[in-house]
């Protein structure tokens, strides 16, 4: 599946468009997370949320 999705976000801007909506939805709340345990002292409160949550 993720084989076609990532030929169409190749062939298609509005595809690609959606994709990038998605995951910047997914990086969002990943990030949410990743403050959260910060916040309780179970992460390095070094770190920058949205870098990790993008991998």
């Amino acid at each position: 599946m993720m084989k076609v999705v990532k030929e169409l976000i190749r062939v298609s801007p509005e595809i690609e468009e959606k994709w990038y909506g998605i995951r910047e939805r997914f990086i969002e709340r990943i990030s949410v997370d990743i403050r959260y345990a910060q916040a309780q002292k179970l992460d390095k409160e070094h770190l920058d949320p949205a870098l990790i949550a993008r991998g």
